[in-house]
Parts: structure tokens; C-alpha cells; sequence
């Protein structure tokens, strides 16, 4: 009991030697001596409590003779705390290095162990240890110690004290540096650099009962801080309150941090009605991170969001920049705001298909919409849902879920099909829902497709086999001119094909089919009677006109041809055709002209005066309307020519020569 007390007043001897050299700020005068003195009295307290040790031989002299070399090396006993060996040369140093390690190893004082050697303390193994802090971490701490009364200072943060963090920044105009100690001592050395005016970030994994009242006054708060990360993003918000959905989802620090780290230079937007919501801030991170567009968020904002070249790199930046946490927080947040299409749109985000969001859904919303059409068609449907699965992993999103993201990629590309500036965008679409199409084996349903190229090029088909067969029944006379069977079949499929929301106007193989198809229309007027009167040749002049004059450029255009060979075999035929009937128009007002302006036939019929002639009933056209006579040459001045065609002035007749002609042919 007496050997008890006196251990007990020597280790109170020792911590008041301490504590006196703490308090007159030996800490930073000459804090070396104390230490070393207090680090002595504690080992030499540990000495006195090991009890007695094996007996120590005396120190031999310089006359004694040396022990024999096959001598047994005395070796302090296991547990006996405290003893030396000698070890013969040429032995081995595993027998002494098996007590050390069995010493080491040895449990001392109740929680804590005491290592020989370079004498330190070690932490409680099964203590949690402490989050890492990044640098928005620490300037969320200093943030916090300003809104105090902290304006600079040190300030001691209960984190992993990772070296990799040491740095000087400047915060606020406010240099700032923040240093790693791994131990009470690398602390005390860390607040020698400390500048009056400035601030420090002391990352360590040290309590406060081990660093000790004299460190621990040197710090804001007078303690170590453990960081309250959400109540900092609640700052950066300028939020009152916080959602408990954010605070106590799996991973909410880690989340913190990063929304801390990913902050702008002006702050996030502050939090409606005072409380920091998920959808605030996950909205606000999407919108600053990734890019993404408009205030409503919906299957169509983020679909339109995939579409665009940044939105990969804008993903992989996050990852690289911000971790996993915040971007898996994010791509979850856009599939929750999808709606039915939840589902598939979190499972290509997941797996990175970010681009393929789009095209993936233009394929299903094709696969979904094809309840109208044959049985064996809906099979192939099904099929290619099946194999369209793959696209998505498991589990398997549901039909209506796919449907729902069908139709928002179908809306998404009708608006991107209307904007010029995005044709490239389109384009890049389009050509990856292709070989989508081909990966599942489905394209021959394309033509039921409003919006994929090939079921463009599929209706275009349909098109070009309905003229091929009205153009080949009609010229080998198996049809009535005017059939309208044929000129049904031809309007049905030229309205299928005109649906497609890229049939665009301005594009060539539509322009050159609606030019098809009004030369078909052209082809199926009635024909005009042969009539070689005057009244009828004026007639025809004006019938040239009105209705036959354009076909002359219709011709042209359709002549211009595309490059599929079926497509333009079609058009051939329909301009060889309307060529038939224009040449055979202009031999019949060849003729009919030839027959009144023959000098002798006006004499043998006793003639008419170009007075009686001007009175002939006739339709004329417009004053000033040019006049296009084909087929005369210089003869023409021979022709009174506004007799024929009524109130043209001369100057405004312009004949167009293409064989010499005589008045009498």
C-alpha cells in the first residue's frame, strides 16, 4: 500500500511539474527542457511499477577477461517489463527481438500502451477515426469562426491529417494555411508558423485529452472543432434549416463536403422559404456542375440536357473533380424527376450511357407504338424490346416506364428537328438510334417511324413503287389516264411519307417526290382536243399559261434525281412521262397555229381581217403579262402575234427558238 502512495505522489509530482510549465506558456519559450523532463518522470514512473527485473551483472573491468563465447545470453524474462541481454557475435537476433516484440505487445496502464523506443501514445484502436477535410471544409470552419468573434486565429479541426492537404490559399483576402499533425507534438510545431493576422487549419486525429489544456488555448473555441459540414452548406445557402432528407440519407457527410467543394464563386442560390430542400440543393448542383438547363425539371429537361456534347464531359469532370458521392447523388436526383420513365433513365445514367438517352429512346418509342399493324410485325416488336433490354441491365424496367421515355426522346427530337442552329446534334441522334435499330434487329419496322431516317427512306420507297406502277400502267395503256386507283394509291403513299417529321421541303429526295407527284397529278388531266380554229389556238395558248408552263421547271427539278437507284428509278419514269406529254401539247398548238396563220387557207375561206380577228371571244391575259412562244422562228415577225393571244405588247413576246420551223408546218 505504501509502495502505492509513493508511485501515485511521484506521478502528481510530475503532472504538476508539467502543468507549471504549461501555464507560464513554456510552450513556446522553452518547451523542450519541460518536456523532456516530464517525458523522464513519466518512464521513470512506469519503472518503479514493473517490479524487480533479473539481476544485472556488474559492468567487468578493463582487466577481466571476456566471457566465453558459447555463454549463455541472459535475456530479461517475458513480462518482466524492464531488463537488457547481450547477444554473443554470430548469434542471431531473433531470441532478443521475440522479448521486444512480446513487451510491445503487452497491454499497460489500463487503455493506453506504453512503446518503448520514441516514446509516444497511441489512440484506442476501436475509436472511430475522423472524416478527411478537403480545403472548402476548412474555409467553411474559418466562415464560421468569423460569424463569431475569430476574425484570424488558429484554428484546430478534428480530421485525418493527411499531408496531402497542406497548402497556403487565400480566403477572402486572408492567407490561410492549413497543416497536418499526426501527433502533440507535430501540433505544437505547426503553431510556430502561425502569423498574427492570418489563419491556420490544424488537421489532426489527436483528442483533447491528448493534445492538453496548453495547445488547446491557442485554438479558436479553445478545443478541437469536428466539423458541422451541413450546418456550413446551411451558411452557403442562406438557408434556416436544413431538409432531413439531406441530413440523414447513407453518405450525407461525405455529400456535404461536396457540395461544399463544389460551391461557385458567388454561393449557392439561396434556399426557398428558408429551409435547404434536396431538390434546392441537388438542383443547384445539377444546375452548376452539369450544365443542366430550365427551372422545371422533367424527362424532357433532362433528356434535352443528354443530347448535348457537354453533358458527357460535364459528367466525367464531376466524377474527377467532385467524386462519386455528389454525381451519383445527382443522376439519381434527374432519373427521380423523370417521372414513368424513372426507371430506364436511371439505368443508362448508371451505367453511363448518358448519350444514349436519346436514342435508346427513340428505338422504344418506334418498338411501343406498333399496336396497329400485322401480327407478325408486333412480334418483331416484341423481339426487339427483348433484345433492347440489354440496354438497360437489371432489374428490368417495366413497358410502360419504356414507353414513357419513348415518347419524351420523340418530343425532344420534333423540337430539335425545328431548330437549325441544332441540325448537328440531330444528326448525331439520329445516326446512333440507327445502329441501335440494327443491334436489335428491327429495322424493317423503321417505316413505322415519324422520326428515324430509314423510316423516312422506307416511305420514300412506298412512294417511288406506287408512281413506277401508275407511270408503267398507264403508258402500256392498262389503265385509264385518269384511273383512280392508281392516283389513290400514289396520294396515300405520298401523305404517309409527308407525316415523317424530317420530310423537310428544302431536303432533295423530297423535293424531287412532290415534284413527282404534281407532275403525276398534271399527267392525270384531261387531255385537250385536238382543234385547229383560231378561238381553239388561243385558247391553248392561254391553257399553256396557266397549267402546262410550270411543268417545263417541274421537270427540271425532278431531273435532278437522288442517290438511291430505286428511288430515282421511279423519277425517271414520272419525267420521261410528263416529257411525252408536254412535246406531244406542243406539236397539237404547233399545228393548230400553222393551220391559222396559212396565208392561202385564210384566202380559200375568204379570210378575216385582223380587226374581226381582235374580236374573237377569247381569254386574255393580264395586261403586261410576258409571253413565252415556243417553237417559232425569225418568221415570227410575219405573225401578228397579239391577235392570237389578245392585249400583249409586243415588247413583252418573247420567242424562244428551238427548230426552224416554216409557217406552213
Amino acid at each position: 500500500m505504501d509502495g502505492e502512495r509513493g508511485r501515485a505522489a511521484s506521478a502528481a509530482d510530475a503532472i504538476n511539474r508539467l502543468r507549471d510549465a504549461l501555464s507560464s506558456d513554456e510552450i513556446v519559450a522553452a518547451a523542450g527542457p519541460a518536456l523532456k523532463r516530464a517525458d523522464d518522470d513519466a518512464f521513470g514512473w512506469l519503472q518503479t511499477g514493473l517490479g524487480p527485473g533479473p539481476e544485472v551483472p556488474p559492468t567487468p573491468g578493463p582487466d577481466a577477461d571476456p566471457p566465453p563465447p558459447d555463454s549463455p545470453t541472459p535475456v530479461p524474462r517475458n513480462g518482466s517489463g524492464a531488463g537488457h541481454g547481450i547477444r554473443a557475435a554470430g548469434d542471431s537476433d531473433e531470441e532478443l527481438l521475440a522479448h521486444v516484440r512480446a513487451f510491445l505487445a503487452e497491454p499497460r496502464c489500463g487503455r493506453r500502451r506504453v512503446v518503448a523506443g520514441p516514446r509516444m501514445t497511441v489512440s484506442n484502436p476501436r475509436a472511430a477515426p475522423p472524416p478527411p477535410a478537403t480545403v472548402s471544409t476548412a474555409f467553411a470552419m474559418i466562415e464560421e469562426a468569423k460569424r463569431g468573434r475569430y476574425t484570424s486565429g488558429v484554428i484546430g479541426l478534428m480530421a485525418q491529417p493527411d499531408r496531402g492537404a497542406e497548402q497556403d490559399v487565400t480566403h477572402d483576402g486572408q492567407l490561410v494555411r492549413i497543416r497536418a499533425a499526426e501527433s502533440a507534438l507535430a501540433v505544437r510545431e505547426a503553431l510556430l508558423e502561425y502569423v498574427e493576422g492570418d489563419a491556420m487549419v490544424v488537421l489532426t486525429d489527436r483528442t483533447d485529452d491528448d493534445l492538453g489544456a496548453g495547445v488547446l488555448a491557442h485554438f479558436a473555441w479553445q478545443r478541437l472543432r469536428r466539423p458541422d459540414l451541413w450546418e456550413a452548406v446551411r451558411h452557403r445557402f442562406q438557408a434556416s434549416g436544413v431538409d432531413p432528407a439531406l441530413t440523414t440519407a447513407p453518405g450525407n457527410r461525405e455529400l456535404a463536403v461536396r457540395l461544399l467543394a463544389a460551391a461557385p464563386d458567388a454561393g449557392w442560390p439561396a434556399g426557398p422559404a428558408g429551409v435547404l430542400t434536396r431538390a434546392h440543393a441537388l438542383g443547384a448542383a445539377a444546375h452548376v456542375t452539369l450544365g443542366l438547363a430550365g427551372d422545371v425539371v422533367d424527362a424532357i429537361t433532362v433528356l434535352d440536357w443528354a443530347i448535348r456534347p457537354q453533358s458527357v464531359q460535364a459528367l466525367a469532370d464531376l466524377r474527377s473533380e467532385h467524386g462519386d458521392t455528389l454525381a451519383d447523388a445527382l443522376l439519381d436526383w434527374l432519373a427521380e424527376n423523370s417521372g414513368t420513365a424513372a426507371a430506364p433513365v436511371r439505368a443508362l445514367l448508371a451505367r453511363g450511357d448518358v448519350a444514349d438517352l436519346v436514342p435508346v429512346g427513340l428505338v422504344a418509342h418506334l418498338l411501343t407504338n406498333v399496336a396497329g399493324t400485322l401480327p407478325e410485325q408486333r412480334h418483331q416488336a416484341e423481339l426487339g424490346l427483348a433484345r433492347l433490354d440489354a440496354q438497360f441491365g437489371q432489374p428490368k424496367p417495366s413497358p410502360a416506364s419504356i414507353a414513357a421515355l419513348g415518347a419524351a426522346a420523340a418530343a425532344v427530337v420534333t423540337d430539335l428537328a425545328q431548330d437549325p442552329l441544332r441540325t448537328a446534334h440531330l444528326t448525331r441522334v439520329l445516326a446512333r438510334a440507327d445502329t441501335l435499330l440494327q443491334g436489335v434487329e428491327a429495322t424493317h419496322l423503321a417505316i413505322h417511324s415519324d422520326l428515324l431516317p430509314r423510316g423516312d427512306r422506307h416511305r420514300l420507297g412506298l412512294l417511288a413503287e406506287a408512281l413506277r406502277r401508275g407511270i408503267d400502267d398507264m403508258t402500256n395503256g392498262l389503265v385509264h389516264p385518269q384511273s383512280a386507283d392508281a392516283t389513290r394509291a400514289v396520294e396515300s403513299a405520298w401523305g404517309f411519307a409527308a407525316r415523317h417529321r424530317l420530310g423537310r421541303s428544302d431536303s432533295p429526295e423530297v423535293g424531287s417526290f412532290s415534284t413527282a407527284v404534281r407532275l403525276w397529278r398534271w399527267l392525270n388531266l384531261p387531255a385537250r382536243e385536238a382543234d385547229s380554229s383560231l378561238a381553239a389556238t388561243a385558247s391553248a395558248a392561254r391553257h399553256h399559261i396557266d397549267h402546262d408552263a410550270w411543268a417545263d421547271a417541274a421537270i427540271n427539278d425532278a431531273a435532278n434525281g437522288v442517290d438511291d437507284g430505286e428511288l430515282a428509278d421511279a423519277l425517271r419514269r414520272v419525267v420521261e412521262a410528263a416529257m411525252r406529254r408536254r412535246d406531244e401539247g406542243e406539236r397539237e398548238f404547233a399545228s393548230g397555229l400553222a393551220a391559222v396563220t396559212s396565208a392561202d387557207a385564210g384566202a380559200a375561206a375568204g379570210g378575216l381581217t385582223e380587226e374581226e380577228l381582235r374580236r374573237l371571244p377569247s381569254d386574255r391575259p393580264e395586261p403586261h403579262q410576258v409571253v413565252q412562244v415556243v417553237g417559232l422562228d425569225d418568221e415570227l415577225a410575219d405573225v401578228d402575234v397579239p391577235v392570237l393571244l389578245g392585249d400583249v405588247r409586243d415588247d413583252d413576246v418573247q420567242p424562244t427558238r428551238r427548230a426552224p420551223l416554216n409557217r406552213r408546218t
